[in-house]
């Protein structure tokens, strides 16, 4: 398969992929981190910045699993 089509296909697995979240109490190390997914949910914040334009109104107005896939879209297409 070409790029554009690897592509496509990349962003619509992590559309359509559900995600599975687990409660946690400690950072995980960046090993134990996948790239399907997953969420780890915290008391606190946990915050995942790329430099993408409007992305303080993505946060505010998606949730956070809907804004999540969209910063893993973004990721892997520029990667």
């Amino acid at each position: 398969m070409g790029l554009l089509s690897d592509l496509k296909d990349e962003v619509e697995g992590i559309f359509r992929e559900r995600w599975a979240v687990v409660d946690a109490r400690v950072v995980p190390k960046p090993e134990d981190l996948k790239l399907s997914n997953d969420a780890r949910r915290f008391e606190g914040v946990t915050v995942l910045y790329a430099d993408l334009s409007g992305s303080t109104s993505l946060v505010n107005s998606q949730s956070w699993s809907r804004a999540g896939e969209i910063y893993k879209a973004y990721l892997a297409c520029a990667a």
